[in-house]
């Protein structure tokens, strides 16, 4: 069996080598066939050129369609290229990420002097049948602390502390569970000693016994912080709240998860930080928190890819609206000109003649318009073919697909040869056109009215704004 080779540009190199000039001509072909399917192939995601063509010349669309499809599929050529690349970017970072897993978290202390880090992870906490998860962050502190770092933690310390002593507390005007009074500080490692005004109330170490203990009962902590040779005094007031209906085992699984991962902070001996699996007998598992998931920008890049490819023929499609919405306003003109010359006594070919004779002539000061562009080519067909009116105009009608168009040539059709009935026939329907392109006006007017009454709606929220807020920012 002969081995070939499947790159498109020059395959083959195998069996033209053996084959000869047959298995040249043979691979060639096979190369050829290969380069259509491609060829083909995104022909159709860009938009078919030869059903965008067959749009073009099935319309009254007098311009260089075959510049603008071409223009039109480069368009959707990028379009589709850059949501295909979005879309291949994002599948393989995907399954990059998914392949390599969770990157292991860096637990070595930088050297004396450096600043500290803090390393997000999430701790898992398990006891019996319960579990709870919180993301915590890790403070691995340097070697030792400098005198200006010490000063500083202090202060910001003795700032947090009366929000950390709270726990699971909602405020310290109703403590009803116990406190988180650490005889260290997890984060800078400074020492702590407690006392209180009433130990049977809040004992030294944070536990809370409300019963019996009038609601609204006030207590005073006292916290002397030393960290180094350096010290700081905190007195807290506390007021008793209503006695707990239960014990929340979630919460207290959540404060035992945050206080093992602020011992992690505290500090140790060696180059890296041990993570501890068990902490006052519950048992612990560490896992940074997932970055987030690729598959929402991989749907968005796809959803995008779709639409790109739906809306291929749009931009076409558009621009033939266009041509038939512009021909549709002009129409109404040309059957009063028409109308005008065939009552000075021309025949129905020399007065359309005179017409695309005067567009040409004003061209290039007016601008192209495809009514009278379409009537021009219409004049050169009748010279050069010899092809009757009626038929031409009969063309047109399809070509354009609007019934103005349709109902001219069938009144053409039937008065060919009666100059004046035919003149008050083209008078007739071009005060029809005019009066349908007034009711048209008026009904657009309508439809904007109502596309405005939301831009007013806003408008008139923001004034209201505007008005209520510096009353409301003083209350």
């Amino acid at each position: 069996m002969k081995k070939r080779s499947n790159d498109i540009g020059g395959g083959c190199v195998e069996e033209r080598r053996k084959s000869g000039s047959d298995g040249v001509e043979e691979c060639r072909k096979s190369d050829n066939r290969m380069v259509a399917r491609v060829r083909g192939f995104w022909d159709s995601l860009t938009g078919s050129r030869r059903r965008m063509e067959a749009l073009c010349k099935n319309a009254t669309l007098d311009m260089d369609y075959i510049t603008y499809i071409s223009v039109t599929k480069k368009n959707n050529s990028i379009l589709l290229i850059s949501a295909a690349a979005v879309l291949v970017i994002v599948v393989i970072l995907e399954i990059t990420g998914r392949a390599g897993g969770a990157e292991a978290p860096d637990l070595s202390r930088g050297a004396p002097g450096e600043d500290s880090k803090n390393l997000k992870l999430k701790v898992t906490a398990e006891y019996k049948d319960a579990k709870a998860s919180e993301d915590a962050v890790v403070r691995i502190l340097p070697g030792t602390l400098g005198e200006e770092e010490t000063e500083e933690a202090l202060e910001d310390l003795a700032e947090t502390l009366p929000g950390l002593v709270l726990a699971g507390n909602a405020d310290a005007e109703s403590i009803s569970s116990d406190l988180y009074m650490p005889e260290t500080d997890p984060s800078t490692g400074a020492d702590i000693s407690w006392s209180s005004s009433d130990e049977s109330i809040v004992a030294e170490d944070g536990k809370v016994n409300i019963v019996g203990a009038e609601e609204g009962t006030e207590i005073v902590l006292d916290a002397h912080i030393r960290l180094g040779s350096k010290t700081k005094d905190v007195a807290m007031t506390l007021v008793t709240g209503s006695l707990p209906d239960g014990t929340d085992t979630s919460k207290m699984l959540e404060t035992r998860a945050l206080e093992a991962a602020e011992s992690v902070s505290r500090g140790g001996d060696g180059n890296a930080v041990d993570l501890p699996g068990e902490w006052k007998g519950v048992k612990l598992s560490w896992s940074q928190p997932s970055s987030g998931s690729m598959i929402p920008f991989a749907l968005a890049a796809a959803a995008f890819f779709f639409i790109v490819y739906k809306c291929r023929f749009r931009a076409i499609e558009k621009r033939i609206g266009i041509a038939r919405d512009e021909i549709e306003r002009e129409f109404p003109n040309f059957l009063g000109k028409l109308s005008l010359l065939l009552g000075a006594g021309l025949t129905i070919t020399s007065a359309i003649e005179r017409i695309a004779d005067g567009y040409e002539a004003v061209r290039e000061r007016t601008g192209r318009k495809i009514l009278y562009e379409e009537l021009a080519s219409v004049r050169d067909r009748m010279k050069a073919s010899g092809t009757p009116l009626t038929a031409e105009f009969a063309e047109m009608a399809k070509k354009s697909g609007l019934k103005e168009v349709l109902r001219f040539s069938s009144v053409l059709a039937d008065n060919i040869d009666k100059g004046s009935v035919l003149a008050e026939k083209l008078d007739a329907e071009r005060e029809l056109l005019w009066e349908t392109r007034k009711k048209d006006a008026e009904k657009r007017g309508r439809v904007a009215e109502t596309k405005l009454v939301f831009p007013m709606a806003l408008q008139l929220f923001a004034v209201i704004v505007v008005t209520v807020a510096p009353t409301a920012l003083e209350m």
